[in-house]
């Protein structure tokens, strides 16, 4: 029993000690996590270190704390202890960088002593910086050779020191946590104190990010309204003035519904916390990061930090509070969710305390409700999840358990780490101790990707080891830092030039391009807007911009800016008002572009189009551009004239419904496009407004530009045609003129011998020679019987008609030869009476006319003038048009012969103002009006096939206009027959 009693009091006495050490670490477990909860806070570098330092000291009763921090070399040439320092244990090899000691709290509180500058390698905390000894503690310090200065511990009375490298999220060594205790460090201390420099090292990366953000956010708090900060005005009863456009986002309103509403009721959850803040407001004139429960519209809670100020009017009056707020409410549950955490890992502990009274179903109830994904890892595999864990990962818990701790990871992490080897080198540190907080992505088994902040927090479960790894999705606030940051970026690089102004006209804000656009440097004062715009450009801005911008909100339009050296930069300008919630303009913004360069190129080619537009409607071809499509792009002048339709109203369109004369030209199209190939086809004939015309029409393909499509060239070539053709009746003409004149010199030769015969016949016939009668006797009869033979065999009368009849043909022959010869063309006197009747002997005698109608059977009606003068013309060319109005005279008149209506030729010559005058008219069937019109066209004719080529009276019309100038018209009607008049100009021979 005796030994019984003193085995039951020395484990009392060994529960009381170990209830003392455990309430210590709760203690110490409790300001651990009171200083994390303050570092969360925003403050500055010098304020986080300091307080890092000082709470070391307080929580774990330490004789002294100081933290140094990598920094350039600064003092290397100022005098510096280790500069100087010959090659040894305090030697700086490094003149780049060393340990900057930021902060040192209990018996040494001096920033500038001997160690305020530590080269990496020297001493302890050099080492330690180094790599060399990135973990260090001992609780011998008078004795562990490790330590270099045993001396000074003793005079100290140290007994323990610990020491840790700081690295930075990218493994970087940031600086140096140094504790110097006069009481040993036990495990549990060591494992707080590793905690303890791991939120050190967040806290510090996070003051750095805070300082730059505080720095970007206040050069752009006022550029953009639309950012993820909040922002509001309100005069001193509280109404709202302004706000900017997520003010009301965030709290679910349309901003209709906030202006002018008094914020007190409408934003606060509690309308108390209102006077409150403008309590405290009142005692500091402003308030920072103050943190303030909003109500949503819906009614639920919104947590936010506010900064907030009085502002005042131009007379410096107070008129009002305004400020800034952003939505913390992710961070407040997430800080609510780590306290909750923290206070359950507090329960925990005074549950191993109180021998684990509490069942592990409450455990279990905390861990599935709460707010974050909580895993618990063994070395290999997910051991536990709840059911957040499910949730955020977008799978069955089942799916979770059992998997590899990385299983989700993406193969690679934003910094290009491998997930696999970078993952298992930090579970490995985990599993000895060494608590992790740091970022990480993961991909859903569904494959989108999400950022997370982890924690990595080793505990000892039955006595094995686990890691509780807590995930929180970060994904929201990535892409708003990412979007901030690009904003960031848009302004500090855009090479547009960025400005805000008051409504009179002083700039308050130029963006970097601008004060490079101005030559302004960073401290220069800011002008005024007319200084730095040309007299013109700040007239347009006075006049039209300025007022512009108030009425409809913004204004655009060209000005230029006026640099020093007095050169002028052309510029695209585009201003914006900005009004308060009464209407009142409160300042400026503009954007301005430099299109010097771009006006200088558009000037060149506006030059460019309006020279080809000018070559291309100046050609007298059709030109019609077209785009892939077949739809009309260009539309040059002649094909406006030739087809009466503008380039405006056929843009656009398909060339089938604009141009459907001839789909051959939309076959050739489609060729040329498909092909790339030149398409051509000459003379085509095409019927347009109802006459045949012949056309070359070529289509290039456009295959090399930018715009693939096709470009029709259409030229009119019906006259080149036809003259063609003239040419060819021409020839023919002269071959068949040829051939007469040849004919004719043939027949002149027996028609000559003819001729003389019958006259040698008729003379030795005849009585009057002597010589008849002698032979007549000597053949033995007399002239006298001969004659009386002759006589009544009427053979007299048969030699005069061959006399007279070759008489008229050699007249004929000698008209034909006449009217054959080519001669030199030369324009000689004649009379033209007497070509008149040498055309017409021509004309009757015309096998053409004698095989189809008998031209004697036509009578000829001649009305010449006396008197009438000679004129200089080319006789066979004259004859030529007289004999083709006989012609067509006699062909019209052709089977329209009746007794009652013989067949007539009226031809009359008169003089008629210095011009002679020849008309021949006809009784035929006559024409109407529409054929009129059309019978000197080359190849009209209304003879059938093969009769006529419709040359004849073009080719007239040509002799007599264009050959002799004169005039040739006629006059006809149906039934009335036709006339044809030729003018000549007479002259006095």
């Amino acid at each position: 029993m005796q030994e019984n009693s003193e085995q039951i009091v020395n484990k009392v006495k060994s529960l009381e000690i170990e209830t003392l050490r455990q309430k210590r670490l709760l203690t110490r477990l409790e300001g651990l996590t009171n200083l994390k909860e303050e570092l969360i806070f925003p403050s500055s570098l010098e304020e986080k270190v300091g307080l890092i330092a000082r709470e070391i000291v307080n929580i774990f009763d330490a004789d002294f704390a100081r933290i140094w921090l990598v920094g350039p070399g600064d003092r290397c040439e100022k005098g510096c202890f280790h500069a100087q320092a010959p090659k040894g244990p305090h030697y700086c090899a490094d003149r780049s960088q060393c340990l900057h000691l930021v902060s040192s709290s209990g018996r040494y509180t001096n920033l500038n002593g001997r160690h305020a500058r530590v080269p990496f390698g020297a001493y302890k905390i050099g080492l330690i910086g180094s790599g060399a000894l990135p973990d260090f503690l001992t609780n011998e310090v008078t004795t562990d050779p490790r330590v270099h200065n045993h001396e000074w511990a003793k005079e100290l009375g140290l007994q323990s020191f610990y020491g840790h490298r700081l690295l930075s999220d990218d493994g970087r060594v940031s600086g140096v946590l140094a504790v110097f205790s006069r009481h040993v460090i036990s495990p549990e201390e060591y494992t707080l104190l590793r905690s303890l420099a791991v939120t050190a090292i967040h806290a510090i990366n996070a003051a750095y990010t805070e300082s730059a953000l505080k720095e970007s956010e206040a050069r752009l708090r006022n550029v953009f309204e639309n950012m993820q900060e909040c922002f509001y005005r309100t005069d001193l009863k509280g109404r709202i003035t302004w706000v900017s456009p997520s003010t009301p986002k965030l709290l679910g309103y349309e901003m209709e519904e906030v202006l002018h509403r008094d914020i007190k009721n409408l934003f606060y959850f509690n309308p108390a916390d209102r006077d409150k803040f403008l309590a405290k407001l009142n005692v500091t004139g402003k308030v920072t990061d103050a943190e303030v429960k909003l109500k949503h519209k819906d009614g639920s809670p919104i947590w936010v930090s506010t900064n907030s100020a009085y502002y005042k009017d131009a007379k410096g009056a107070v008129a009002g509070v305004e400020g800034s707020f952003r939505d913390v409410s992710q961070r407040k549950r997430r800080m609510e969710e780590i306290a909750r955490y923290q206070d359950r890992l507090e329960e925990m502990v005074e549950e191993r305390t109180r021998a684990l009274v509490e069942s592990e179903q409450k455990y279990r109830a905390l861990f599935e409700n709460s707010g974050n994904a909580i895993f618990v890892l063994a070395k290999d595999s997910v051991v536990d999840c709840n059911a957040k864990a499910a949730e955020v990962f977008g799978v069955p818990q089942e799916y979770l358990i059992n998997k590899h701790p990385l299983a989700y990871s993406t193969p690679r992490q934003p910094g290009g780490e491998d997930s696999l080897i970078l993952g298992e080198k930090l579970l490995a540190r985990a599993f000895e101790g060494e608590e992790f907080f740091l970022e990480w992505r993961y991909q859903r088994p569904a494959g989108s990707v999400f950022d997370a902040e982890i924690t990595l927090r080793p505990v000892r479960i039955g006595g094995a080891g686990f890691i509780i790894a807590t995930v929180f999705d970060i994904t929201e606030r990535k892409q708003a830092e990412a979007q901030r940051s690009m904003l960031i970026k848009i302004l500090e690089s855009t090479s547009d030039m960025v400005s805000f102004s008051t409504p009179d006209m002083q700039i308050t804000y130029i963006n970097p391009a601008g004060r490079r656009i101005l030559g302004l440097d960073k401290g220069d004062e800011l002008p005024l807007v007319k200084d730095v715009m040309t007299p013109e450009a700040f007239d347009i801005i006075s006049r039209e911009g300025a007022p512009a911008a108030v009425e409809h909100g913004h204004w655009s339009g060209e000005t230029a800016l006026a640099m020093e050296d007095g050169t002028e930069i052309p510029v695209s300008q585009v201003i914006m008002s900005h009004k308060d919630a009464e209407g009142r303009v409160e300042n400026f913004s503009t954007i301005i572009r430099d299109i010097s360069g771009p006006k200088k190129t558009e000037e060149e080619l506006e030059r460019l189009r309006d020279f080809l537009s000018a070559v291309i409607d100046s050609m007298p071809s059709v030109l019609v551009g077209l785009d892939e499509q077949g739809r009309i792009t260009r539309w040059n002048t002649k094909t406006e004239e030739l087809l009466g339709k503008t380039s405006a109203q056929v843009r656009g369109r398909l060339l089938s419904e604009v141009f459907p004369h001839n789909p051959d030209i939309l076959r050739m199209v489609d060729e040329a496009i498909e092909n790339e190939k030149v398409s051509e086809r000459l003379k085509a004939p095409i019927q347009f407004q109802g006459i045949l015309r012949f056309w070359d029409v070529t289509v290039y393909p456009l295959s090399e530009s930018a715009m693939k499509g096709a470009v029709i060239r259409v030229d009119d070539v019906t006259e080149r045609v036809r003259l063609e053709e003239m040419m060819i009746q021409s020839e023919k003409m002269l071959s068949v003129g040829g051939l007469a004149a040849g004919m004719a010199h043939e027949i002149n030769n027996p028609l000559a011998g003819i001729i003389q015969n019958v006259q040698v016949l008729e003379k030795r016939l005849g009585t009057g020679l002597s010589k008849n009668h002698n032979v007549a006797e000597e053949a033995g009869t007399s002239m006298d019987a001969i004659a009386r033979y002759l006589e009544k065999r009427d053979l007299l009368r048969v030699m005069q008609a061959i006399r007279e009849s070759g008489g008229r043909a050699a007249a004929i022959v000698n008209n034909m030869l006449d009217f054959s010869r080519k001669g030199d063309s030369a324009f000689l006197p004649q009379d033209l009476c007497q070509v008149m009747d040498q055309t017409i002997e021509l004309a009757s005698s015309d096998f053409d006319l004698k095989k189809r109608y008998d031209f004697r059977q036509i009578k000829i009606k001649k009305d010449y003038q006396d008197c009438m003068p000679k004129i200089r013309c080319e006789k066979t060319k004259v004859q030529q048009v007289i004999l083709n109005l006989l012609q067509n005279a006699a062909q019209a008149m052709a089977g329209q012969w009746d007794d009652d209506n013989p067949p007539e030729i009226a031809i009359r010559i008169f003089s008629k103002d210095d011009k002679a005058c020849i008309e021949v008219a006809d009784n035929g069937p006559g024409m109407d009006e529409s054929v009129r019109k059309r019978v000197f066209e080359p190849f009209f004719t209304t003879k059938e096939i093969g009769v006529g080529t419709g040359l004849g009276l073009s080719v007239s019309y040509f002799i007599v206009t264009e050959n002799h100038n004169g005039t040739m018209h006629v006059e006809s009607a149906p039934g009335k027959g036709a006339k044809f008049t030729i003018c000549l100009p007479a002259e006095e021979i």
